[in-house]
Order: C-alpha cells, then structure tokens, then sequence
C-alpha cells in the first residue's frame, strides 16, 4: 500500500495491522501506546460517540488542550465519517460563541478547564451533550448534559474504522480573516494527505524517526505536520503541553527527537536562549521553521547541529512550498513550490501574473482534485470571492526569484498575526466597542520587537467620558483570547478617514507606537491566559 495516496485512517489501519506492537504515540517522556493499542482506543471512543447520537456527516466540537485525548477525539469522529471542529481552548466571549453557534454541532468533547467559559454564554439550542474530559464531569453546564470523557472511551468498540475519501471533510477550521467572524475551513482528507506526504518529502522522514509535537493541537499545522505525517510513516510522536524556549532542549533530547516544527518567532525564542557548548549535542536533525527568520537561520543550524526546512502555507490550502532537507539555504525563502500545486505571483487588483522578483499577491490553484480546502464552512459568498479568475487569493504578499523560490513579504490585508495566530482586527474593534466609553476605536498590526506583530488600538472616548487604558484591557479580558488582547492603546480625539468615512488604518500604521502611546508591557500589565 502507498500510504502517501491513502487517509489518515487508512494509515493507521495498515500500521495497526502490518506493526501492531510498533512505538505509535507517547503523553511527554512516558511510555508510548503501540499501533495497536491506539487503533483500539480510537475505536472504544468512536463507539461511545455513536451511542451519544454522533453519526456520519456531524460535525463534533473538539476543546481540548495538547494530550493524548485530542488526538483520540479527532480520529474516533473520522471514524465515524463525523467531522472533527477543533475549537482554540483560549477562546474567550463572542469568539467562542460565535463557532459554537456556526459550526452547528450537537456534541462538544471539551476540556473541565474550559467549563466556566462554556457557562458564560449563551449555549445553541442544536448542543444536547458536552463530554468532559479532565476532573469530574458536572451533570449539566446550563441545561446542556454532560458526561465524563473517561465513560465515553470505555464504550464497546465500534469493528472498524471508516473508509474515506479524498473528497470527504475530515475537519473544519476556524480562522481569522481580515474582516468578520471567523471562517470554517472545510479540510478534506486529500488536503491533509497532501500535506503530510510533501512534509515527509522535504524532510526526509520515515518510519526510524521520532516526531516532536508542542505546537497546539487544536491548530491543522500540529494536527498535519506533527500527527498525520509521522503516522503516514509509521513513526513514534511524542506529544508535550506547550513551547517552552528554555525548556525544549532538553525535552527533545529526552525522548529522542529527530524532527519537529516550530514558528519563525518560536525559533528566535529558542535563539536568545544562552549559548552553550553541548547546543549541538541533540537527536534533533530536521527543523520546520515557518518563516525561518532570515537574520538568524544559518546560525540557528550551525548552532544546534540541524536542518531548517522552511515552508509556506495556511490552513486553506495546506503546505504549497517547502526548502527540501537536501538543498541549499536560501536566507527568508519559502523554497520551492511543490508539484501539487500551481503558484504564481499576480497583482492585487487585476490578478495578472507579474515578471518574476516583483512583489504581489500570492495565489494558488491546485492539482491533485479535493487536495485543497473544498470551501468555507456556510460561506459560499466568501468561496467564490476567495476564488477570483480561479485563482485561490491568500491575502499575502511574496515573490518568486529567479531560482524558482517562493519568498513570503507580509498580511496584505486587515488580518494581525500575533505567536502565531491570525486575528481578525473587526472582531476586537467589536469588543471594544461595546465599551461604555468608547465612541469609535481602530485595531491595527505594528512590529513587535520579536516575531510576528503586537496589537494597537487607536480609541476616541465618548463625549464626556475618560478611558483608562489598564482598565479597558481588564474589559476585554474574557471577552477575547489573550493573544487578542492589545498590547498598546492611544487615546485619540478623532481618527483618520476617508471620503466614504472609513478608518484609514494605513495612517495609524505609520504613525505607529509615538510617545503617547500606552504600553502595557512599560506599565507591568500583565494578560492572564486562564
């Protein structure tokens, strides 16, 4: 079987039948669950699941932080031809409510940590089960049932696991735009395919490798590169709660890394750690770092003795490029697009290709059928925008060199990227300007001094009121994610405007952080994650 043409679910059937006793999936440093051993559980879940009602073409909601539990939830739902819906455990407010409601999902599996935030809101009417992982499951969260996660997994297994298609969704996506809620990102199983076997390809990984995953698992980057490609290759994962700069190190070494991933600003972290001599001294040979920050990459390999592949893609689309294990570095190049995919470079307006170097909006179509996003999640209006001229428009900005590089340049539209996170700027606008005191205020991106972005929010007080800028994020605490909450707030009398009286952000982006600007970073304000 050529496990780079099947589903994930094929995968793990040919695994659990072909090495059964074979190192599958380990929680950390503990001992891992074999092939086998996992299939099983995977199977007991989806058997519990179709009990509480779950059946193909459902969408399941899945809060769950990193663990061995998530990984069970998203393949159990597959099994069942149900789509899995992973839900960001920090969101907070409206952010919440709004994917609980859309996704229009009647069972959510969610971690006991998240309950409060579920009591919060107003729940849909279509929810009729919450299962719960964690400490003991409540007997209800509002009038919505819940039961325990750990009586779901000890169901009678169901005999096996469904048989998918290319074409058939696995998973919907939430994510941030430039204007407007999130969208759902309806992910088939050819996309996750896609990506996985071109991940294996342009790092050389097969089934002697150890992947390591502490990127969050409710994201399709962990849930691709990190799970579905190593399980493709029949390999060891080895899964940890979070990043942690100064302690990663030394939990690669501990379970015998050999591959992992990380985000630009997760490697500039990693760099500023202190020196030392035994840096090299690591399992580690394969690094993606997506974008590989340019002024420190060829040092970063020398440093730590490892291979940096980088890569550009997003969630709608899947991975499209990748620097190969065996080519040269190319210092803030993206490398060279995969034959999956057709990318060009075409301007902004007209969709014309441009010459080569020249910088303009990147698109994409693809070549493998269902090997790309099959739309958004009850958007239709928003599938066919994305798809002028039948070209996939991903809103950034990039060229393509002479070699054939692909070369990412930034966000070309209202999108703010923080750790790695796309925020969409409307949706904190909305949140802030349910504030009392606030007559009118603007969201955009300024340079953080490490990574991506930090958030600025330009606010007009309402007549006769005064805001004070700790006090407002204290209010936008619970109402957004963390990540969402701004780190600079400048108090304006008016905001710049066009003719038609739209915000000109591009004004407020020049302007920048000035000396009148509060910083909560200056000021010890610290932006709780709980």
């Amino acid at each position: 079987m050529d496990l780079t043409e099947v589903s994930v679910l094929d995968a793990l059937d040919h695994w659990a039948s072909e090495t059964p006793e074979n190192a599958f999936i380990q929680w950390r440093d503990e001992a891992p669950q074999t092939y086998v051993e996992f299939h099983e559980r995977t199977r007991r879940l989806a058997g519990g699941l179709r009990e509480l009602g779950v059946a193909e073409g459902d969408t399941v909601l899945v809060m769950l932080p990193n663990g061995l539990e998530i990984v069970y939830s998203w393949l159990a739902c597959n099994a069942l031809g149900a789509i899995e819906v992973p839900v960001n455990t920090f969101l907070r407010g409206a952010f919440l409510q709004h994917i609980l409601e859309d996704s229009q999902a009647a069972v959510m599996i969610v971690d006991a940590a998240s309950l409060p935030h579920l009591a919060s809101l107003d729940l849909p009417e279509r929810l009729r089960t919450l299962v719960v992982a964690g400490d003991d499951a409540p007997v209800a969260v509002g009038r919505v049932p819940a039961v325990a996660y750990e009586t779901v997994l000890a169901s009678a297994p169901i005999a096996g696991l469904r048989k998918a298609e290319f074409s058939d969704l696995s998973a919907i996506f939430y994510t941030s735009g430039t204007t407007g809620p999130a969208k759902g990102i309806m992910f088939t199983y050819g996309q996750g395919c896609v990506s996985a076997r071109n991940y294996l390809r342009a790092a050389g990984a097969g089934h002697d490798d150890v992947f390591f995953c502490c990127m969050p698992l409710f994201h399709s980057n962990a849930q691709i590169l990190q799970i579905a490609a190593p399980l493709m290759a029949g390999a060891r994962i080895s899964i940890w709660p979070e990043f942690s700069a100064s302690r990663w190190l030394n939990e690669v070494r501990s379970v015998g890394a050999t591959v992992s991933n990380m985000l630009g600003v997760m490697t500039e972290f990693v760099y500023r750690q202190p020196a030392r001599d035994d840096d090299a001294d690591n399992p580690l040979r394969i690094l993606q770092t997506v974008p590989a920050p340019a002024a420190i990459v060829g040092d970063f390999e020398r440093r730590f003795g490892v291979t940096c592949i980088d890569g550009y893609g997003l969630t709608d689309a899947g991975m499209v490029a990748f620097r190969r294990h065996d080519e040269p570095l190319v210092p803030g190049s993206s490398g060279r697009p995969v034959d999956d995919f057709e990318v060009v470079i075409g301007d902004p307006v007209t969709d014309v290709q441009l010459p080569v170097g020249t910088v303009g909006e990147i698109l994409i179509r693809p070549r493998v059928p269902f090997g790309f996003m099959r739309g958004y999640w009850r958007r239709p209006d928003v599938t066919v925008e994305a798809w002028r001229n039948l070209w996939f428009h991903t809103g950034d900005a990039g060229m393509i060199d002479e070699d054939g590089n692909l070369h990412f340049r930034d966000r070309m539209g209202d999108s703010i990227r923080v750790r790695g996170e796309n925020i969409s700027s409307s949706e904190i606008e909305a949140v802030l300007n349910a504030h009392p005191s606030v007559r009118q205020c603007a969201a955009v991106a300024v340079t953080a001094e490490i990574g991506d972005y930090d958030i600025l929010v330009a606010v007009v007080p309402a007549p006769g009121a005064s805001i004070d800028p700790g006090a407002l994020l204290r209010y936008c605490e619970g109402r957004m994610p963390y990540y969402a909450v701004p780190r600079y707030v400048d108090i304006l009398s008016s905001l710049p405007m066009t003719a038609t009286q739209k915000v000109r952000k591009v004004e407020l982006r020049q302007r920048g952080v000035g000396p009148s600007t509060w910083d909560r970073m200056n000021e010890g304000y610290s932006v709780p994650r709980a």
